[in-house]
């Protein structure tokens, strides 16, 4: 007769009995959720898909493209403090020996090595190294830095992690951070 008996929304199982002639009818939904990415840009930019939201766009203008804002916790609507952001600076490691040091966030509760296969929150962070920036001649599977010491918790789901190019600075030193959404 067109009646309405039962609503169901969300995920899971619901079972409707009183349904005519003593039939059952089963309902089984999965809930579909978006990505860590898309929940950062509902919360941070505006839900759905605003103008200049998507991955690689830059919200802001400010420069960082929006997927790299996401992985690093950046502010996608206005200036981030240059703590926030990746950084690089020459250290003397010992008396006359220099080294390029890289430090950068990502985001906690991931796994892999930290800046070559460390996947969190459905994107990949790769430190790349070069002595040149030459396409060809950028390395991206650890063998061109170590990591130093152990990451530090910022305890906004975030960890700092520093890097420190292998060899001295005798010449020209590239560094550089990719990050890459988990397709």
């Amino acid at each position: 007769n067109g009646a309405v008996i039962d609503t169901f929304t969300g995920g899971g199982l619901r079972v409707v009995n009183d349904v005519a002639d003593g039939d059952v009818i089963r309902f089984e939904a999965e809930v579909v959720t978006g990505t860590a990415y898309d929940a950062w840009r509902d919360a941070e930019i505006g839900a759905g898909s605003p103008p200049k939201s998507g991955l690689y766009e830059d919200f802001d203008g400010d420069g960082i493209p929006n997927v790299m804002e996401f992985a690093l916790k950046l502010d996608p609507k206005g200036e981030d403090a240059a703590a926030l952001k990746p950084r690089a600076a020459v250290v003397e490691t010992s008396p006359g020996t220099r080294q390029l040091e890289f430090t950068f966030r990502q985001r906690t509760g991931g796994a892999g090595a930290a800046g070559v296969s460390y996947a969190a929150a459905g994107v990949i962070y790769t430190v790349q190294t070069s002595v040149d920036l030459n396409a060809g001649s950028w390395t991206e599977d650890g063998s061109g830095f170590t990591v130093v010491g152990t990451p530090i918790d910022n305890g906004d789901g975030t960890e700092t992690i520093t890097v420190r190019l292998n060899g001295p600075v005798n010449g020209k030193r590239f560094v550089r951070l990719k990050v890459t959404p988990v397709s």
